[in-house]
């Protein structure tokens, strides 16, 4: 019989090491890994977000609430949560415009990592109890496209250039009154498939065309109100649970 020794549990102890299961953590694919540093990456990020709850406005409507009190307020909480995170962002009132409705709204432009500008945009979304609200990030490998037409010739109002888009093809979009009747226009194309569409709108419109590739994401839950609003409550806790000390900067 072989005598007990120091060599022998070690040799017992390192085919019990072999032997045992492979741990959870092994286990993670490197995607996982890939896409938590890719969370952490600080990107050009752009933010569009409503304070608008009515249904069915009209175009005229919308255009009019860009100078009401809750558009402003939303102006307001944007730069004040964008200081506390000590984001270095533009904010810009805009409409919303699709093939049959609009809505006063706003589109921040900042640098910042996703888990950062989600938590901002989720209690932006809470706060105005959104049902959904939309991020594009920049990102020269990403599936999605961002659209930037800028319409030279001051010429075309905003109710001529939502008809010359919708005619297009192009459904869903946002405007952003410049001086001297100019217009800045958004189109966040998730699915990269509205190029020869907005191409052609472009061309109709005169306008400057710039085309960005990234990744975009609607966050809430555009059928439900009050989905939504547990679905920005969770990403806030998600943030706040590890980075206790944003909860208590940015407290209101």
């Amino acid at each position: 019989m072989m005598r007990d020794c120091p060599f022998r549990r070690l040799l017992l102890s390192v085919v019990m090491l072999l032997a045992a299961p492979v741990s959870a953590y092994s286990q993670r694919p490197e995607a996982e890994a890939s896409a938590r540093t890719e969370s952490r990456q600080k990107s050009v990020s752009y933010s569009f977000i409503s304070p608008n709850t009515r249904e069915n406005l009209k175009l005229e409507e919308a255009i009019r609430l860009l100078n009401s009190r809750e558009e402003s307020q939303l102006v307001n909480s944007i730069s004040h949560l964008s200081r506390c995170l000590r984001l270095n962002q533009t904010v810009s009132r805009a409409v919303g415009s699709w093939s049959d409705g609009a809505e006063h709204s706003t589109i921040s432009r900042t640098f910042t990592d996703e888990q950062t500008l989600r938590y901002e945009d989720a209690r932006l979304g809470k706060l105005e109890r959104q049902k959904s609200v939309l991020y594009f990030r920049r990102n020269s490998s990403g599936a999605s496209v961002m659209y930037i037409l800028n319409t030279l010739r001051g010429r075309a109002s905003l109710s001529s250039i939502s008809k010359t888009l919708d005619q297009n093809g192009v459904e869903f979009r946002s405007l952003v009154p410049q001086p001297k009747r100019r217009t800045i226009i958004y189109v966040v194309d998730l699915k990269s498939d509205l190029h020869n569409q907005v191409a052609a709108a472009a061309k109709e419109l005169r306008a400057r065309l710039i085309s960005i590739k990234g990744d975009g994401e609607f966050i809430g839950d555009d059928a439900d109100r009050e989905k939504a609003q547990q679905v920005f409550a969770l990403l806030i806790k998600e943030f706040e649970d590890a980075h206790p000390q944003v909860a208590r900067q940015c407290a209101k």
